[in-house]
């Protein structure tokens, strides 16, 4: 006897007439669906956080992400930020510092929520799991970011395949008890322990980079103890390709759109400059 399960197939004419009953993309062009994964990775102390907290901003307020004129969020999104790196202090500092170049907008403030650094939000335990989801219910959020997701896995060695396959389990979990989408920032290996391109160059087992739908890859183009820097992003997504960006990380923390060349290649031509005097 065939068990009776209540569920149907769609034939290839019904499906695509379906009517979806949400919008596809919370950032476009095809960088964060709804319901989707995202992971922002670099070396330390490339922007990852800032990167974040931007982004916060954009998706609370409909701005174009790191003001890009492409990337565009059609809402407001009501936004979580759960910091495991920079810890209260910091993290004020930075919100402080971003939102006091903004306009006045109280509907923005009251829709991105910040937890500093909780050690009791985890995503390999499941009190840690139930924690995070009941305060994304509680606030309706749609949007949780992950700062950076390495230290909300404590007990999980993030080479270790098997338990790195338990965490994309309990991840897909999450945003079907929630129906958030999620984003990340995560580390990367020094370059010379990696030989891998795309998301497989982040840190750790490959299965992560196998489960997401865009990586952003950012590559700090000045030095360190420049106030303002130059990034270079990179994209990789399950849909439609997206060319590379340059942006400017200000001083404040927030981005300004530099460009699709980079702004500090310095070209030679030789036709248009003036000979040697001797």
């Amino acid at each position: 006897m065939l068990l009776q399960i209540g569920v149907r197939m769609f034939s290839v004419a019904d499906f695509c007439n379906k009517e979806l009953e949400t919008e596809p993309y919370i950032i476009k062009p095809e960088l964060l669906p709804v319901r989707g994964k995202l992971y922002i990775a670099a070396p330390e102390k490339h922007n990852k956080s800032f990167a974040l907290l931007s982004m916060g901003f954009a998706l609370a307020s409909a701005q174009p992400l790191w003001s890009v004129p492409d990337f565009t969020i059609a809402r407001r999104f009501r936004v979580g930020y759960f910091d495991q790196e920079l810890g209260s202090i910091r993290l004020q500092k930075r919100l402080r510092s971003i939102r006091n170049l903004k306009p006045a907008d109280e509907i923005r403030d009251t829709s991105f929520f910040v937890e500093p650094r909780n050690r009791a939000f985890r995503l390999d335990k499941k009190e840690g799991l139930l924690a995070i989801e009941a305060l994304a219910l509680e606030h309706g959020l749609e949007v949780l970011l992950f700062d950076p997701i390495s230290k909300f896995y404590p007990g999980f060695d993030e080479n270790n395949t098997q338990q790195m396959s338990q965490l994309v389990l309990a991840l897909d979990t999450l945003i079907d008890r929630t129906g958030t989408s999620l984003v990340f920032a995560h580390h990367m290996p020094k370059p010379s322990e990696v030989a891998r391109h795309g998301a497989q160059r982040m840190r750790g087992s490959t299965v992560l980079a196998a489960d997401l739908d865009t990586y952003i890859e950012f590559k700090r183009l000045s030095p360190g103890h420049h106030k303002s820097q130059y990034i270079e992003a990179s994209f990789t997504t399950r849909d439609a390709p997206v060319e590379p960006v340059y942006l400017k990380r200000l001083p404040s923390g927030e981005f300004d759109f530099a460009g699709r060349d980079n702004p500090l290649s310095r070209r030679f031509h030789p036709h248009t400059t003036p000979d040697y005097e001797v």
